[in-house]
């Protein structure tokens, strides 16, 4: 099934039940993403919560951090956020890189965890900064 996925994005807990290699650090993210391209992914973005994302494809590897940390209220959701901005980016600013439609889908996570809920928690685009779009 690995070599169907073009992107397989999944956060640190499902990279180690996947993988077998024990997420606690961005270096284990990345050993979890080596395995996941040996199994045929085309590439790999693991969320890491607070710690950002990383993606890796047979050609480049690297780390988006956070651009602020925050205290959070409710991470429900925030996977969510990250992969519908991610979703969005990609379908409607193809132009931008890869890593920059990363950083901008790790930036709407972390917006979301400072509400209370699950989609009520996604930031509206009037919430957003205008370099967003």
């Amino acid at each position: 099934m690995y070599p169907l996925f073009d992107v397989f994005c999944l956060n640190e807990t499902e990279a180690t039940i996947t993988t077998g290699v024990d997420v606690k650090s961005i270096e284990d993210g990345k050993k979890s993403c080596r395995v996941l391209l040996e199994r045929g992914c085309g590439s790999v973005i693991l969320t890491m919560g607070d710690n950002g994302a990383v993606y890796m494809d047979s050609k480049v590897a690297f780390h988006v951090p956070v651009q602020q940390k925050v205290t959070p209220v409710d991470t429900t959701g925030a996977g969510d956020a990250f992969m519908g901005a991610l979703a969005y980016y990609m379908v409607s600013h193809p132009n931008i890189t890869i890593e920059e439609q990363i950083k901008r889908s790790v930036y709407i996570a972390t917006r979301s965890v400072l509400k209370q809920g699950t989609q009520s928690s996604f930031p509206d685009k009037h919430e957003l900064p205008a370099n967003l779009f």
